[in-house]
């Protein structure tokens, strides 16, 4: 680890030497020196937030299974509502399903259950949906980080397998 540390530290300073040698104009100097100075601080504060216990800090991962460090409950109502339109636009972009999708939490806002109901117009859309089931349950499991015994899919009011 401390090698990998050292390893990144090195590399990022030889690509902030390269991306300065290649600036076009001297008066553009202060703003990269001050870019690579806040980088360089996170490379080199990493190790020490991790064994801290506080690496979550540097996750600029948007999707959380807990919403536990929230402010207060008007926050993880938009946090719901977000998370909630961003997964029937990923279904609606990924699989062209349109979709409706809620999301509950328990008192410790942990993600308790996501129900997707894919409403279906055509007999055919429901049997491939309903084939395709796990493959849903599979994409949003894996792009927002959520079990997959927690996520339920229904076609127009069914639920699937």
């Amino acid at each position: 680890m401390l090698l990998a540390w050292i390893k990144n530290i090195v590399l990022f300073i030889l690509f902030s030497s390269l991306v300065f040698f290649l600036l076009p104009d001297e008066k553009y100097r202060k703003y990269m020196q001050t870019a690579v100075g806040f980088v360089l601080a996170i490379i080199v504060l990493t190790p020490v937030l991790s064994a801290g216990g506080l690496n979550d800090i540097l996750s600029f991962d948007y999707y959380y299974e807990s919403v536990a460090g929230a402010s207060g409950n008007g926050d993880v109502t938009y946090y719901t509502d977000v998370m909630e339109t961003m997964i029937e636009d990923h279904l609606r972009d990924t699989f062209q399903l349109d979709s409706k999708v809620t999301i509950t939490f328990d008192e410790s806002y942990t993600v308790t259950a996501v129900k997707v109901d894919v409403v279906s117009t055509t007999s055919d859309s429901t049997t491939d949906t309903t084939m395709d089931a796990a493959n849903l349950r599979q994409e949003i499991a894996k792009e927002y980080k959520i079990s997959e015994d927690r996520i339920e899919i229904f076609v127009n009011g069914y639920q699937t397998k």
